[in-house]
């Protein structure tokens, strides 16, 4: 069994009373509570959620055969360590094996933390 309850205020400057006044016979807060109504409001809200799914980060089974094909960061330029990451010696190609492109403007400054030889993919875990 589902219980749903609806706040309902009582003070209307207004229209006084409002919530219990009558109207087509019954209180006017009744009109908009037809179970039938409430019930399909319930179910379609649920549906609505279950429609949204689950939150899944990476690649789906579908992608990881296409990971190649994206672009990713690779080194362009030989880097030494605590040599300053740029825009000359960083390039965001394909194939897709190095960090994904949306970090390459937070690279851009910051200083490597080993050496890197040309051609390179920078992967995350040398990054972090």
């Amino acid at each position: 069994m589902k219980l749903a309850l609806i706040p309902a205020r009582g003070g209307s400057k207004r229209i006084p009373r409002k919530n219990i006044r009558t109207f087509r016979g019954r209180p006017m807060m009744a009109c908009s509570l037809e179970p039938a109504e409430l019930v399909a409001l319930v179910q379609e809200t649920e549906r609505a959620w279950q429609a949204l799914g689950k939150v899944r980060y990476g690649p789906t089974e579908a992608e990881l055969s296409s990971l190649q094909f994206r672009r990713s960061i690779y080194v362009a330029a030989e880097i030494a360590k605590g040599e300053l990451f740029t825009p000359e010696n960083l390039r965001v190609v394909r194939p897709g094996y190095g960090a994904p492109p949306h970090l390459y403007d937070q690279l851009l400054g910051r200083p490597a933390r080993r050496a890197y030889q040309p051609g390179t993919p920078l992967s995350l875990d040398q990054l972090l």
